[in-house]
Parts: C-alpha cells; structure tokens; sequence
C-alpha cells in the first residue's frame, strides 16, 4: 500500500537521523561528566552505536494505487523496546548538553558585562588623554566573539552587520556621533521625548551633551564576527568604511586594505588623506569594534518657525568651509609635527650610531697598541735574557781560566755597551708612547671637524625648510 510505504521510508529517515545524533553527541559532550555517564548507561543497554546508515527504499507510486478512494488502515509497527531505550538517552544526553551550552554563555555574558563595568568606571575616572588611547585600544581588543547557535543568522551590531535606523540605542551605549562636521566617539547619556539622543564627547567629558537625530548616530558593534564562519559579517576588501583613527576620538573616512583572516585579527585601513601621495594613508590597524559602514550625511540647516531667531546657529556655506578648511590645516600640523619628530628621532640614531662606531675603533687602536707594546716588551725581555745568559757563560770561561779575580777592560767595554743598549730600547720606547699620543690628538680632532661638517650639513636643509 502507498500510505504504509510511506510511512516506513519516513521511519527509516528518522532512524538515520538518530544514527547522525548518536555519531556527534558523543563527540561534542564527551568532557562532561553527566553526559559521559549517560552514554555509558546507553552503552550497556543497546551496545556501540551504530555508524552504518541505511538505504532509503525508493517508493513510486502506481496508477492503480493513486486511484483508489478507499481509506488504508496502517498496520501498527510493533515497539522495539531497546530503539526507545536509545531514544531515550540521546534525547536526555541532548537536554544535558544544551543546558551546558546555556551555561557557558550565561558565563561569557557576566564577563562581557563585567567588563563593560570596568570600562565605564575607568571611563569616568579622571586620567590623561595618553591613558584615555590605551584604554579605547583594550577596549577595542575586548570585544566578545559571536558564535551563532546551529543554522541561526548573526543578528544586527555583530561586525560588519549593521542596525537599520529603526533600531533604538539604550542609554551607556557607545556610538559614532556627527557633530561639528566630523563622526565623534560618543557615549549616549539620554534619550528625549522625540526620540532624539544625548550624546557626550568620550574625549571632553566637560562639554555638554549634544542633542542629535537618529540618522546622526550608528551604534558601535556589540561584538566582534570570526571571519571562519561568518565570513559574510566582515567588510570585504576595497570597501568604503568609517573607522577610528588611531590615538584620536574621530572616526574617518577609508578603505579597507586587509579584513581580517582571523576572529583576534585586525582590519587594516587606508585612510583617506590629500596629504598623502595618492590620497590614502599608510595602511593603520583598527579593531573591529571601531569599524563601522560609511555614512554620508548631508548638511541641512534649522528653519526658524514664527520668524524667530532660530535655537540652533544656522552656518553658511563659507563658513562650513571655512571650518573644514581649518580642519585640513590642523591635520597638516600634526602630520608636519610628526615629520619634525621622525627627523629628530633620526638624527638621534644616526648620532648614536657614530658614537658606536666611534667607540668601536677607538677600542680596536687600543687593543692594537697593547698588542704591540707587548710584542716590544717581549723582544726586550728575550734580549735582556740572550745578554744575561751570555755574561753568566763568560763569567764560567773566566773562573775556569783562572782569571776571574782580574777585570778584563774589553768585560767593562761590553758592559757600557749593554747599558747603552738599554737606554737605546728604553728611548725607543718613549717616543712610540708620545707617537700614539700624537696621533690619537690628531684623530680625535678630524673627528671633531667631520662632526661640525656634518652638523652643518643638517642645519642648511632645516633653514631651507623654514624658509619654505
């Protein structure tokens, strides 16, 4: 019969399902010991599980059987005790791992908040604007990792996923906020009657709270994407973005250069910069917390209503110009400072390096003279030894001969030769010692020239620069 046919391609399909569960559970929940001991009591009951799958029988239906009005009473399949034992088991090993999964991320959501606390707390402490970067850069590296349940879609605010304008921020949200005419790291600190926020500068905490819409505001991401396995949450190359600029509070325009190959990597981000041949920065590293999707917001000043004077400062066009003008010029300083400290870094390593090298060779002429004043010392030890040894073999002669007792005028005549020779070596000596002393006076005056040539050298390109 059709109906029964079915019915036992449908079991069959159940049962290879099983087969699946009973070949992964083991696998996922095998550290614990709850679910350990549950598959040991399934174990004993219905022995090893069973990998081999079993066909599906094909079932086609003929004309005779598709024609029939007649109701088919199933026969009833009789009850394997030992399949519902099984069951059994696996549905009690998957209730035991489900509630271990709960509790792990009941766990990371207390360390996610615990450390939002910290954050927030640090945050409303005093502290200098150097403590303030490295504390946005912890931060950023903080940022927990989604892992999406089996077959689930990451919701809004993981990575590169954003929230449509609809979606409501809480108050202690982080966020990127356009005020002045530039996106600014902001703090939500309230939410008005006509769904306007508050927003305060995370770098002034003295400023007052600016009031900005909704379409003014894009909430930080709440967590970061792993690139592994959800490779769609993360900005693609070449893709136009916002993103913190390193050791400031501003979000800036640029382009990603490399997305992350992992969930603990960086993107590495081109900013758009005139200053720059080309237009675009040397590639920066910024977490994925400070990445957000680029947003061009128009300028649209406040009408005044009644003919009053309006609330909000209406800017002109000039002015708007002028402000971004200024902006530009603040940035060249700051990118003129930092060549101006990268010189003098270099100068520095370049005049430690000569003293280096400096102290290098003075040391190897030092070791040098040593060298040959012992090679000096011991040619006049081992003449002083020959003459020595020669006068003992004279004086032996003498005895010998009987004549000892008498001086020999021709023994005296030697003898003043040898203290002339000793005087001779001992002169020698003098005028090598005043020979390097000469020219290490010499040396360490055509040092000091070809250092005064070289500080001069430096001093004409910085005096054309200025002149510039």
């Amino acid at each position: 019969m059709v109906n029964k046919n079915r019915t036992e391609v449908a079991i069959e399909e159940e049962t290879n399902e099983l087969d699946e569960i009973q070949n992964e559970l083991p696998k996922i929940l095998e550290g614990h010991e709850e679910t350990g001991d549950a598959i040991q009591r399934c174990v004993e009951v219905c022995g090893p599980f069973r990998t081999k799958k079993m066909k599906k029988k094909r079932v086609v239906p003929k004309a005779a059987d598709t024609e029939k009005t007649e109701e088919v009473v199933e026969e009833e399949k009789p009850v394997d005790p030992i399949e519902e034992k099984k069951k059994e088991l696996l549905r009690e090993m998957s209730t035991i791992g489900m509630g271990q999964v709960a509790k792990i991320r009941r766990l990371l959501k207390r360390i996610q908040d615990l450390n939002e606390e910290s954050f927030r707390a640090n945050l409303a402490a005093p502290m200098a604007r150097h403590e303030l970067m490295t504390l946005l850069a912890e931060q950023g590296l903080r940022l927990p990792l989604w892992v999406s349940p089996v077959g689930e879609h990451p919701p809004p605010l993981v990575g590169a996923i954003g929230a449509n304008d609809a979606f409501k921020l809480s108050v202690g949200d982080y966020c990127a906020a356009y005020c002045e005419d530039m996106w600014i790291l902001g703090e939500v600190r309230g939410i008005a009657d006509n769904g306007r926020y508050e927003i305060r500068d995370v770098d002034d905490s003295e400023k007052p709270v600016t009031i900005l819409a909704r379409r003014r505001v894009i909430p930080l991401p709440r967590y970061r994407a792993d690139p592994e396995r959800d490779s769609y949450a993360i900005f693609p190359k070449n893709a136009w973005i916002l993103a913190l600029y390193p050791q400031t509070t501003v979000f800036y325009k640029g382009i990603v250069e490399e997305p992350p190959a992992k969930a603990t990597d960086p993107y590495k981000v081109a900013f758009d910069d005139s200053t720059f041949h080309g237009g675009f920065s040397p590639p920066l590293e910024v977490p994925q917390r400070y990445v957000l999707s680029f947003r061009e917001v128009a300028y649209k000043p406040r009408e005044s209503k009644g003919g009053g004077e309006s609330k909000v400062k209406e800017l002109t066009k000039e002015e708007i110009r002028e402000q971004r003008e200024m902006e530009r010029e603040k940035k060249r300083q700051e990118k003129a400072e930092e060549r101006e400290m990268e010189k003098v870094r270099r100068k520095e390593e370049k005049k430690a390096e000569k003293e280096r090298i400096k102290k290098e060779k003075k040391e190897a002429k030092q070791k040098e003279k040593e060298r040959k004043k012992k090679e000096r010392r011991k040619e006049k030890n081992r003449l002083a030894r020959e003459r020595r040894l020669q006068k003992k073999l004279e004086e032996k002669e003498k005895k010998e001969s009987g004549n000892s007792e008498e001086k020999d005028p021709e023994k005296e005549v030697e003898e003043d030769e040898e203290e002339r020779e000793e005087e001779e070596t001992n002169e020698v000596d003098e005028e090598d010692d005043e020979k390097d002393k000469e020219e290490e006076e010499e040396e360490e005056e055509e040092e000091e020239v070809v250092e005064d040539d070289e500080a001069e050298e430096v001093e004409e390109p910085d005096e054309e620069e200025n002149e510039e």
